[in-house]
């Protein structure tokens, strides 16, 4: 029929971390064209964007923007200040190193969250934002709630998802989800 308007990366995650299955063959990727040029002619872009905010990862066991604005913060997204929302844009890029409360370096979180700072300003004809609302987000003191890790050995397996996900190319949700069995040299 009518041609797609490109192949959206965003979409194309979509489709792969709602229905495809791990597995790499041509079939698959046959697949996924295939349903991605399918969402993407019916669905909006704004639709398409919040399926995604929706399901991904955000560190531990949180998926989707609802869930991370009440672990991080115990709050609804739309009660989210600037520097929070910035904090929370931020971690999709790698929940388990990124993310203050469940991974293990809280230091890449506020570097990553003035990064994304950055990036509003240097857009603000499209973010709206100004210079004094993104210094007023940067000097923003953040008060996360009292969200429990109750893992034994945190570090340790935050660590051992990090490499997961880097060396071995898993996502945080076949990490979490994907029924894995994963031995190592830790004896609790």
């Amino acid at each position: 029929g009518k041609g797609s308007s490109g192949f959206s990366g965003v979409t194309q995650q979509v489709i792969q971390n709602t229905v495809l299955s791990r597995e790499r063959s041509y079939e698959r990727k046959l697949k996924e064209v295939i349903l991605t040029m399918q969402v993407e002619s019916r669905f909006t872009k704004e639709e398409i964007l919040q399926l995604y905010i929706n399901e991904i990862p955000f560190g531990g066991n949180v998926y989707g923007i609802k869930s991370a604005s009440n672990a991080y913060f115990g709050k609804e997204p739309d009660e989210l200040t600037l520097a929070e929302s910035a904090l929370l844009a931020g971690l999709p890029q790698s929940p388990s190193y990124y993310s203050p409360i469940y991974g293990g370096n809280p230091d890449a979180a506020k570097a990553r969250q003035e990064w994304i700072l950055d990036q509003m300003y240097k857009n603000r004809k499209k973010t709206g934002v100004t210079e004094e609302e993104i210094e007023a987000a940067k000097a923003e003191e953040l008060v996360y709630s009292n969200a429990r890790v109750d893992i034994k050995a945190p570090h340790f397996v935050f660590y051992v998802k990090q490499r997961l996900e880097t060396e071995f190319g898993y996502t945080t949700k076949e990490i979490e989800q994907g029924g894995l069995q994963i031995y190592t040299s830790l004896d609790y």
